[in-house]
């Protein structure tokens, strides 16, 4: 009886198993071979290692991703809520009025603008043409006069119009060069709820010598306006928002 070695029938049988067990047909992928006991699959090390290696950066990643997106979300939730509990502030502020004594007189909301009292307009309206009329040799004085006028009337007004011809015709500065002219009120009538007339005398004297040159008459309408200040700019220059649309004036004989 022929002994064959262990050896050599553990190759033979690793080739026989290696061997296709019948011949492949056209087309079809060859069979794998098999791996030899203790030998590791390839590709599984290799899946191993780059698990092992970047895995765990990229879980990391993702991870900080995530929180990055819901930091995000929590920072716009919590200014969108700031915003509107701003925008709806509750706090409604007061104007008090006292007498000499300490008594209340009054009370007033101060984020509403109250009416305005023709006295108040009346006063204005007597500023406007004396500020407007007035030729004084005080340069600085005539030029705050002319800021208080165009503080009373609308970019867009005719009054505004009128005002910046008469002026390009009659240079109150360079008139006070020859002349001075006094301007007296005499009279204020409301005509209807936003129509005024005024009238007016004008004394003209000469600068050097200061004779007397005319005492004419005028009077003028004035369409009046009033729209409460909504800027910081627009509160200093003209706080009651009284406004001069419309004005035409004339000389009375």
């Amino acid at each position: 009886m022929l002994k064959i070695p262990t050896s050599a029938w553990t190759t033979w049988l690793n080739r026989r198993r290696a061997r296709p067990a019948s011949r492949p047909t056209a087309g079809a992928p060859p069979a794998a071979p098999l791996l030899s006991p203790g030998q590791s699959d390839p590709y599984l090390d290799l899946r191993r290692e780059w698990n092992e290696r970047f895995g765990a950066n990229i879980q990391q990643a993702h991870q900080w991703r995530a929180i990055a997106i819901t930091c995000g979300l929590l920072a716009l939730l919590a200014v969108s809520t700031v915003v509107y509990l701003g925008a709806r502030n509750k706090i409604v502020p007061y104007i008090v009025e006292v007498d000499k004594d300490g008594a209340v007189a009054a009370i007033n909301r101060a984020d509403r603008s109250l009416p305005v009292d023709s006295e108040v307009i009346q006063e204005d309206l007597v500023r406007f043409v004396s500020d407007w009329r007035d030729i004084t040799q005080d340069v600085e004085a005539k030029r705050s006069a002319i800021l208080r006028i165009y503080a009373l009337l609308p970019g867009d007004s005719p009054a505004r119009a009128k005002l910046n011809e008469y002026f390009r015709n009659n240079n109150p500065i360079a008139a006070a060069s020859a002349h001075t002219v006094d301007v007296a009120v005499t009279r204020v009538a409301r005509m209807s709820a936003h129509a005024w007339q005024v009238e007016w005398q004008e004394v003209t004297r000469d600068r050097r010598r200061g004779d007397t040159e005319s005492t004419v008459s005028m009077k003028v309408s004035i369409s009046v306006d009033i729209q409460p200040p909504t800027t910081e700019a627009a509160l200093r220059s003209n706080p009651l928002g009284v406004h001069i649309t419309d004005l035409n004036w004339s000389q009375q004989f």
